[in-house]
């Protein structure tokens, strides 16, 4: 089965995923993300079939995340029935890497961000590299970290999953691992040569392979750094008192890069994404499935994708390139608790499926 940008095989009882869209570093179509569903949903109910193994045809990225271009143009033209088919298509992708019943190996090399890291979070077993970097960039064009991130980043210390979500941060390989957002850790050049032994080995003997191909991992810098980042991200303060902690370390450490970081991200990236994100940490206290999470994060993309700040960032960051959005409230303090509760208003909440 062939799909233009991705490919489905199934040798010695273990079907394949391609990821094939190397000039858009495999950012997931409408198409992609159906097609995907549809195989994963039918190799559920094909019992010789044994497991599955996602891999992409190019190092430089697993996957980018959704085509939010696409999403963009038909906001645009206020074609919201068309948008919110993007987001449910996408996240129904998600659950049937869930529901497949099947062991599912992801193999992320490379930049692995937004919907590609949901892809990577919802399989079974998660494989990084050195070149990985990671992240949820989504407070960047408007939106917040979908794909069940609210669930995912779960396994993180509540300060590193604010410092995610809120701000983007990129973290590689190490990271991944001792966060437990990774599997394991191999070289970039075993990548195809641990493919092929996935799809030669029984169910029982998959994690022997990959430990097979493990290498040891630098120190996490998350790990190293954690005092800075429970510093500013501390439980129970408003994302405005954190941009504060992040101004006042930042003069007390002008040349820390983490620091500098965190305060350019707080005064350039999207006020309304960073404070949706931080209720959407109290509001997923509770999830305990990726259905949980996939349900509400399909409320919000609704949400976000009305509003103007999603056609801006994207045409930022993505369209014209010039790095200017103009946010709107364009600061966090004009962000008020009764716009953040029309957001999280469930009186028009609607399942999934």
């Amino acid at each position: 089965m062939t799909d233009d940008n991705i490919h489905f095989y199934v040798t010695n009882n273990v079907g394949l995923i391609v990821l094939d869209r190397p000039n858009m570093l495999n950012a997931i179509s409408l198409k992609m993300a159906r097609s995907i569903r549809e195989i994963m949903n039918r190799w559920k109910h094909k019992s010789d079939l044994t497991h599955v193994v996602i891999s992409s045809s190019s190092k430089k990225a697993f996957c980018a995340g959704g085509d939010v271009r696409y999403a963009y143009l038909k906001a645009q033209a206020e074609d919201f029935e068309a948008t919110d088919l993007f987001f449910k298509t996408e996240y129904l992708m998600d659950l049937s890497i869930v529901e497949v019943r099947k062991p599912v190996i992801a193999l992320c090399p490379g930049i692995v961000m937004g919907g590609g890291a949901g892809i990577a979070q919802h399989a079974t077993y998660t494989i990084m590299t050195e070149s990985t970097k990671f992240a949820m960039p989504e407070s960047s064009i408007g939106l917040f970290p979908d794909a069940g991130a609210s669930l995912f980043f779960g396994r993180c210390p509540p300060s590193v999953k604010l410092l995610l979500g809120i701000t983007g941060f990129i973290i590689g390989a190490a990271d991944c691992f001792a966060l437990g957002l990774s599997t394991a850790t191999v070289r970039d050049r075993a990548i195809e040569e641990l493919k092929r032994d996935l799809i030669d080995c029984a169910p029982s003997e998959i994690f022997e392979v990959i430990r097979k191909y493990q290498i040891d991992v630098e120190e996490s810098l998350m790990k190293v750094q954690s005092q800075k980042v429970d510093e500013i991200f501390e439980s129970g303060l408003s994302v405005e008192e954190m941009q504060a902690r992040a101004k006042q370390c930042l003069r007390q450490n002008p040349d820390d890069k983490l620091f500098r970081f965190v305060d350019m991200a707080f005064s350039h990236r999207c006020p309304m994404s960073m404070k949706v994100f931080a209720r959407l940490v109290e509001e997923s206290v509770n999830f305990t499935t990726p259905q949980e999470a996939l349900n509400f994060d399909f409320f919000l993309a609704k949400k976000m994708t009305r509003r103007s700040d999603f056609l801006e960032g994207v045409r930022a960051l993505l369209i014209d390139k010039d790095n200017s959005p103009q946010w709107s409230p364009s600061k966090l303090s004009e962000v008020s608790d009764d716009m953040i509760e029309k957001v999280f208003d469930k009186a028009c909440l609607s399942p999934l499926r």
